[in-house]
C-alpha cells in the first residue's frame, strides 16, 4: 500500500512535524483517554461550558462569531476496588489559556474555542482522577500556559 503526503500548512512544514515539539511530559487526549480507560475503572467523563462559572451547559452556543466560553468544567468518574466512585471535578478559565499565543494558535483557538478548552478541562480531570496513570504528563497546551506565566514570590 502505497502512503498518500496529506497537506501541510507552510507554517507546520517549516516546523516540522508537531510531535518533533511534543517533550516526553506532553500527554495527548487520545493517549489520556486510551490509559484511563486500560484500568477498567472509568465510569464516565462529562464537560460543561459556562460564560460566569455560575451557570454550566453542556453545549455552548457563542453569542457573536468572536466570543467564547469563559470557563470549561469536565467530571471524572473512577471505580475503585472496594466500589466506590469517585468523581474528579477540574475547572479551567479561557483568561488561563489564550493570552499570549501567537497568531497560528490563537487563531486555532479562536474557530475551535470548546473543543480546545474542553479538551484541556479534560485532560486535566483525568490526570486528577488517574495520577497513578497518566502521571504528571501535561496536554500540549497547559504546558504552553505554565511557560507564559511568571511566579511572583513575597516575602
Amino acid at each position: 500500500m502505497t502512503a498518500i503526503p496529506l497537506p501541510v500548512s507552510p507554517a507546520r512544514a517549516k516546523r516540522g512535524s508537531w510531535r518533533d515539539d511534543m517533550d516526553p511530559e506532553f500527554i495527548t487526549l487520545h493517549e489520556a483517554e486510551t490509559l484511563v480507560e486500560s484500568t477498567g475503572q472509568h465510569r464516565g467523563t462529562t464537560v460543561e461550558f459556562s460564560d460566569d462559572g455560575v451557570t454550566w451547559v453542556d453545549a455552548w452556543v457563542p453569542a457573536t462569531p468572536e466570543s467564547h466560553p469563559s470557563h470549561a468544567r469536565a467530571t471524572v468518574v473512577r471505580k475503585y476496588d472496594d466500589g466506590d466512585l469517585v468523581p474528579t471535578v477540574v475547572v479551567v478559565r479561557w483568561d488561563e489559556f489564550v493570552p499570549g499565543l501567537d497568531d497560528e494558535r490563537r487563531a486555532n483557538w479562536d474557530k475551535m474555542p470548546t473543543t480546545l478548552l474542553g479538551k484541556v478541562a479534560k485532560v486535566s480531570a483525568y490526570r486528577g482522577g488517574f495520577r497513578d496513570v497518566i502521571g504528571n504528563r501535561y496536554e500540549p497546551a497547559e504546558l504552553d500556559q505554565a511557560a507564559r506565566t511568571t511566579l511572583a514570590i513575597t516575602a
